[in-house]
């Protein structure tokens, strides 16, 4: 999916299956996301300058980690807050946020919890 914000554009990137997706997530660890700039071209048909050298055809590439409960960077004292509020709350529920939803059940729960504690601090 993808749009424009502001003139820049947007894309959202979808994960569905594969060895390092659970739940529509990826799984804890590092990773590396390579944007191909001879599939990316912008309105008037240029290549991606990914590599910001000034001259399309540079791929973008960023490296990257995922740690469930992280939601600013690590796993710390405000993530615990945020887990806190989110706990025991259901897919219905004001304030149930989905990304504390390890196993996409529709509930912040023990096990959920568990997951959490595994990467704090």
């Amino acid at each position: 999916m993808a749009g424009t914000v502001n003139g820049q554009t947007l894309a959202r990137l979808t994960l569905k299956s594969g060895r390092e997706v659970a739940h529509g997530s990826l799984r804890d660890g590092t990773y590396r996301l390579t944007m191909r700039a001879d599939k990316i071209r912008n309105a008037v048909a240029r290549f991606l300058d990914g590599d910001g050298d000034g001259t399309g055809g540079g791929n973008f590439v960023d490296e990257f980690f995922r740690l469930f409960g992280d939601t600013d960077g690590d796993v710390d004292a405000l993530d615990k807050q945020v887990f806190q509020a989110a706990y025991a709350k259901r897919k219905r529920d004001a304030g149930y946020l989905w990304y504390f939803d390890a196993n996409a059940n529709g509930r912040v729960w023990a096990e959920d919890l568990a997951l959490f504690q595994l990467g704090y601090c």
